[in-house]
Formats: structure tokens, C-alpha cells, sequence
């Protein structure tokens, strides 16, 4: 399929974009944030003194409720982080999260019993959707269309720079005595936030936000500065200007609800607008590498191996493992496989895997059998390293592109409700299920994928290649995933050749 690109003159290594890169980098930290989150969580069930100090257990319902308390406050930041984003900016909404996040950690950090902990996590996880919300939709709105899909879908990649970090500070605090073996790591979640919200303000907004507040000369000049090498008049800086400022009159024009919060409703007002919301419904809900991500000390325990050293050490690498398989995925997979193959092919070797680690795991039961043991550690790392390079990139990437700008962040802020709510039930759903099932839990897994599987064939177009505008028509579409399949018609002034009205 042939698509006329509008950055056909960028200069992807120029000077513009190479201080693109390293404004963006500041972005990318955001993501961070959650990866940390998981992998902390993991590092610190394998200390005796925090379990003990506690009086929890890796699994089971004290166990849920300190994971859950982190989604239900992501439930409530994912409800006021599109309003923040749309109405002062996608930098002020990475800001607000960020600080909301450090006094989080310094609440959980400075716990004297549960009932604090548990506080200071409700605190982190109501500023990680308020900053996961903008970052996103920042890198997009600030990203040539023929690098969006790598930048944003790196971006998601920093979560398993977060959790690298949370894994190599547990390991490296893993000889200390008392409480400070599991202090340090809740106080140093803090990092990732510090660093945005020191630098956040330092760097430009979203030309497309300035656009919509009528800031076009602001705009202009961004994308000038960064695209066109300074020149206002190049023509990959014009055509995106025109593309960007057409569409969102288009939308204006459109859009029948004046109200901001009214414009909420605008998510449920077509077929379009529903097939989008059930999407960003079901990218959350995928049980994908959650288990792994929260529980996996509870997993390798399962699996005959105790030594908390052994397990941080075993942490460590498959985050680091997953990181360069997320990485992989951004700068490899996702512009030459394409967002749906990639969605497809990751939630089937999911499946494969989650039967691979509970069969494993059954015969690890004899303890005599080391070979089950090593077995069933090899499924977690392929599985998730493989959900790392397909699913990674695409969480934050495909829920960003298939909204139109006026939906866009409050789309992106209720995808982050349905976060919120996913690790809720998903986070309940493993600790019991580790705990009251044991290896069968995988097989219910392993159902729950299969459904998802032939949901995603019928319900997931392919967005590879496309403007952020040019998706919006695609998606108007009555059958989007065959839309997706036909050219865009371009007028000769180089506008889109659409038909305004959405399909019902």
C-alpha cells in the first residue's frame, strides 16, 4: 500500500532532530515510572524483614490489597489526567503527575505500618496516569509521522528501564540489615519523577495543543525549530502545519458538544468513537505479562526456588532481557511488522508461553526434578521477552494514535482508568489464583488470552504509516480494519480528500 508521506524532506539527523531526541528522551522517562512500580514490588516480597515487618504474605489477600490500593488510585489519576492535559497542557500534566508521584514515595518510603504503605501506593498510583496520560501523547504530537511509531513505541520500552532500576537497586541494598533494605527502594521511586518535573518546563509544548488554543505562531515555530532545521517555510514544516490546523477544524466543526467535560460523551457517540473506546478497553485487560511483572517471586517460589538473592539476581536480568526485547520490538518490528501483527503474534506466544510456565511448574512440584525448575524459569524469561518486543511498544503507541486531536487525551486518560481497573481484578485475580490454584492458574490465563486473540483479529486495524489525521478517517470507517487496507486520497493542495461525517 502506497501512502504519500508529508516528511519526505525531514532530516531525521539534522540539528533539529537531534535536540528532538534528547527533549523527547525527557518523555520516555515517564514510563519509567510504572516499571519501577512492578519490579520494586517484586524486589521487596523476596525480603523476610519486609514481609515480617509487615506481617503479609507474597501471596493472597494482603498481598492484593497493598497492589491494589496503586490501581484504585490509577483509576481516579485516570480520570483527571485528560482534563489536565487538554486544558493546561501536556507538559503541566506530566508535571502535576510527577510531583503527585514523589510525595507517593516518600509517604510509602516513611511507612510505620500498613495502613501507611498502602496510602503512600494509592498516592503513586493516582500520579502515574496523571504523567503516563500526557507523555505519550507529548512524543506523538511532537514526533514527524514517519518516526512516531518508533519514538512512542520506545517510549513504552522505559518501563522496563524503571524496573531495571528497582531491581538493581534491591539487589545492591540486599546485604543491608533492618529496614532500610526495604526503605531505600520505595524512597528511590521518587528518581524518574524528579527528573521530568525539574526539566518538563524547560522544553516545548505540543504544537498541536498550542494549535487548538490558537497559539499558531508558537507552533509554527516548533515545528519549524525541530522538523525544518529553523525554516518556516520548508515543506515538510508547511504540510504539517496545514495537515495539523485542517483537521482540527474539521473536528471542530464536527464536534456538537461545547462543554469540555461534556466532551467526554464524544467517546461514546458513534460506532468509531466505540470501536476506539472497546480497543483501549481491551489493551489493558490483556492478561498478558502482569503476573510476571508483579509476582514473579511468588512464581519462582512455585517453582522450587527460594533464595531471595537468587530471585533479585533472576529479576534483574529478565528485565534487562525484556528491555532489549522491547527495544528490539520499537526500532525493528513495529514499522516493518506492523501494529496488528504484532498484537496478534504477541498475544499467541502468550498463550503458548503461560501452558509452557504452568506445565513447568507442575512437575517442579517433586523437588527432586531441577530440570522442571529450569524449565519453567526459561518460560517466564521467553514469554515475557517476547511480550516485551510485540506488546511493549504498542500499549502507549496505538491507544495515542487512533483518537482524533479533540478526543485524544481524554481518550488516552480513560484508556489509563482502564488500567487502573484491569490491575484491580488482574491483581486480585493473581494473587488468589497463585495462591488457591497454584500452576493451574496459567491454564485460566492461557483461556482468558484466547478470546482476546480472536477479538483483536476482527477488531484491530493496522495503523503503520499513517498521519495522526489520516487515522481519524480510517476509523470513520465502517470497516476499519479493512479501511485500513485501501490508500488515503489526497487533494492537490495536499489536504485529505474525506468524507466529514462518521459512520454510525
Amino acid at each position: 500500500m502506497a501512502v504519500v508521506r508529508r516528511d519526505k524532506n525531514l532530516k531525521w539527523f539534522g540539528p533539529g532532530m537531534r535536540k528532538l531526541y534528547l527533549i523527547i528522551l525527557v518523555g520516555l522517562i515517564a514510563s519509567a515510572n510504572n516499571g519501577y512500580d512492578g519490579s520494586m514490588l517484586n524486589a521487596v516480597n523476596a525480603f523476610p524483614e519486609y514481609l515480617a515487618f509487615f506481617k503479609i504474605e507474597t501471596t493472597g489477600a494482603s498481598a492484593a490489597n497493598i497492589n491494589t490500593s496503586y490501581n484504585i488510585g490509577g483509576f481516579i489519576g485516570g480520570v483527571i489526567a485528560g482534563p489536565l492535559a487538554d486544558v493546561r497542557g501536556r507538559r503541566f500534566g506530566m508535571f502535576a503527575g510527577c510531583v503527585i508521584i514523589i510525595i507517593g514515595c516518600f509517604v510509602q518510603g516513611a511507612s510505620s505500618g500498613v495502613t501507611q504503605l498502602i496510602v503512600g501506593r494509592f498516592i503513586v498510583g493516582l500520579g502515574v496516569p496523571v504523567t503516563v496520560t500526557s507523555a505519550p501523547v507529548w512524543i506523538a504530537e511532537l514526533s514527524p509521522v514517519d518516526l512516531r511509531g518508533h519514538l512512542v513505541g520506545f517510549y513504552n520500552t522505559f518501563w522496563f528501564v524503571g524496573s531495571t532500576l528497582a531491581a538493581s537497586v534491591a539487589l545492591s541494598v540486599s546485604h543491608y540489615d533492618g529496614d532500610l533494605k526495604w526503605r531505600y527502594p520505595l524512597y528511590l521511586q521518587s528518581i524518574p519523577s524528579a527528573v521530568i518535573a525539574i526539566f518538563i518546563f524547560f522544553l516545548p509544548e505540543s504544537p498541536r495543543w498550542l494549535i487548538s488554543k490558537g497559539r499558531d505562531d508558537e507552533a509554527l515555530k516548533i515545528l519549524a525549530t525541530y522538523h525544518g532545521d529553523g525554516d518556516q517555510e520548508s515543506e515538510s514544516v508547511q504540510s504539517q502545519y496545514k495537515e495539523i490546523t485542517t483537521t482540527l477544524a474539521l473536528e471542530k466543526k464536527v464536534s456538537n458538544i461545547g462543554a469540555y467535560l461534556a466532551g467526554y460523551l464524544d467517546l461514546f457517540n458513534s460506532r468509531a468513537a466505540l470501536q476506539r473506546l472497546m480497543i483501549c478497553f481491551m489493551i489493558p485487560l490483556f492478561a498478558g505479562n502482569q503476573i510476571i511483572s508483579y509476582y514473579i517471586t511468588p512464581m519462582l517460589t512455585k517453582a522450587n526456588i527460594n533464595t531471595p538473592t537468587i530471585i533479585l539476581a533472576l529479576d534483574l536480568v529478565l528485565n534487562i532481557l525484556s528491555w532489549l526485547g522491547a527495544v528490539f520490538g520499537a526500532f525493528f518490528l513495529i514499522e516493518r511488522l506492523g501494529r496488528r501483527p504484532m498484537f496478534l503474534l504477541g498475544n499467541a506466544f502468550t498463550i503458548v508461553g503461560m501452558a509452557w510456565i504452568g506445565i513447568c511448574t507442575s512437575q517442579a512440584l517433586d523437588t527432586s526434578n531441577t530440570s522442571a525448575t529450569y524449565a519453567a524459569v526459561v518460560g517466564i524469561y521467553l514469554t515475557n521477552v517476547f511480550y516485551a518486543a510485540c506488546w511493549t511498544p504498542l500499549q502507549a503507541l496505538y491507544p495515542t494514535e487512533i483518537w482524533p486531536f479533540t478526543e485524544r487525551a481524554r481518550a488516552v486518560g480513560v484508556t489509563q482508568v482502564f488500567f487502573g481497573i484491569s490491575g484491580y481484578v488482574w491483581s486480585w485475580a493473581n494473587a488468589l489464583g497463585l495462591g488457591n490454584l497454584g500452576w493451574g492458574y496459567y491454564f485460566v490465563i492461557v483461556a482468558v488470552n484466547a478470546v482476546w486473540l480472536v477479538l483483536m483479529f476482527f477488531f484491530f486495524p493496522e495503523t503503520k504509516g499513517r498521519t495522526l489525521e489520516e487515522l481519524h478517517i480510517i476509523f470513520s470507517s465502517p470497516n476499519p480494519v479493512k479501511k485500513a487496507k485501501e490508500p488515503i486520497v489526497f487533494n492537490a493542495d495536499g489536504s485529505i480528500a474525506v468524507d466529514t461525517k462518521e459512520s454510525a
